[in-house]
């Protein structure tokens, strides 16, 4: 069977397309007779193309930018504009590329759905949502809603899937569809034994504003403080501190879960509002590996976290909030290490790149 997965945001070797794209095509590739294409941005580095290659033919041809976040010929427009006119963009991309084939589009956006209604595409298509439909603009669920009526009316034949429950009731409605709640693409190496004790706690990930990247001095200082040693990951050059026998910092890691995997705690000093709606990768590969999470309470992470028993939650956004989490995480740390032991030993069973791909491909498969 032909496949081409297609992601218009796949362009350097580093991020969540270029990890995602990867696994799937790796196991594509490995499972079965498949021929694999993998379509992505126009201005794709030499060195996601090299990494790429190996697993499938690389076809880099796609122009728009799916994170822009402004129109600059019309400030008033703003993101309707870039919706529209990426539509148009990726449209007549689209339909230059062969239909002959089964389609995996690992992370749609809502320009993308109006772009396979506009350019009439016909192969069925197998897509997974990450975020909610107001993650790039206030009226994105207008945006949705008007590309899910465009693909109905051209009977553009599309199955999605969802990474984690939450966004469930945001779509269905607006998609008026059935959604699956897709497997974790989160492989993991099982945790040979239960964490003893709380001693290393890491900080992982694009360190951003979303993601508490203004908390974090001020936490490192007073977990180190209070006798913890500390790991930030920080590939970027964005944390200014000086490495000690109690802080480590991380640049570029090849294989982020193995560090992680050296951790007692993994701490996400994320903003509750903005992840009330979105997963955290950082969070699914702790669990995978056995390791205990601090998380925002009433959001995506904190959800997962109680559901797994592997964790605690923080209720407010603040440093004192987070601390006195991770304060209930030692005082109760026998408990949760136990519960982030049992869901790893247990992960393969629900989750893994195989799971996710086989689900993805089902659409494909069932006919």
């Amino acid at each position: 069977m032909k496949i081409n997965i297609i992601d218009p945001a796949l362009s350097e070797q580093t991020g969540h397309h270029f990890d995602w794209c990867l696994k799937i095509a790796e196991y594509l590739k490995n499972s079965g007779d498949h021929d694999v294409w993998i379509y992505t941005r126009k201005n794709i580095t030499e060195s996601a193309k090299t990494v790429l290659e190996k697993y499938g033919k690389i076809m880099p041809v796609f122009i728009e930018n799916p994170y822009a976040t402004k129109d600059k010929t019309d400030p008033l427009t703003g993101a309707l504009s870039l919706y529209f006119d990426n539509t148009m963009l990726l449209a007549s991309t689209l339909q230059s590329i062969d239909q002959n084939a089964a389609w995996l589009w690992p992370t749609l956006f809502e320009y993308q759905l109006n772009a396979l209604a506009v350019a009439k595409i016909r192969c069925p298509v197998s897509a997974c949502l990450h975020v909610a439909p107001e993650y790039k603009a206030d009226f994105g669920l207008a945006m949705w809603r008007d590309a899910a009526l465009r693909a109905h009316k051209l009977k553009v034949n599309i199955q999605f899937g969802v990474t984690f429950k939450e966004l469930v009731p945001l779509f269905t409605p607006i998609l008026n569809n059935k959604i699956s709640v897709l497997p974790l693409l989160v492989d993991t190496n099982p945790a040979a034994a239960q964490k003893p004790v709380l001693k290393r706690i890491g900080f992982f990930g694009d360190q951003s504003t979303r993601k508490g990247i203004h908390l974090l001095p001020e936490l490192i200082q007073r977990l180190c403080k209070l006798g913890f040693e500390v790991i930030v990951h920080d590939s970027k050059g964005k944390i200014d501190g000086t490495p000690s026998s109690k802080l480590r910092i991380l640049g570029f890691v090849d294989d982020i879960s193995e560090e992680i995997s050296k951790c007692d705690l993994v701490v996400l000093p994320y903003d509750p509002v903005v992840y009330k709606h979105m997963a955290s990768a950082i969070g699914w590969e702790a669990v995978a590996r056995g390791v205990p999470v601090v998380a925002p309470a009433n959001t995506a992470p904190g959800n997962f976290i109680n559901s797994t028993k592997a964790g605690v939650t923080f209720e407010s956004y603040n440093v004192d909030s987070i601390l006195a989490a991770v304060a209930r995480a030692e005082s109760e740390y026998q408990t949760i290490a136990s519960g982030a032991f049992e869901a790893s030993k247990n992960w393969s069973a629900h989750h893994g790149t195989d799971k996710f791909v086989d689900a993805m491909m089902l659409p494909f498969t069932s006919v």
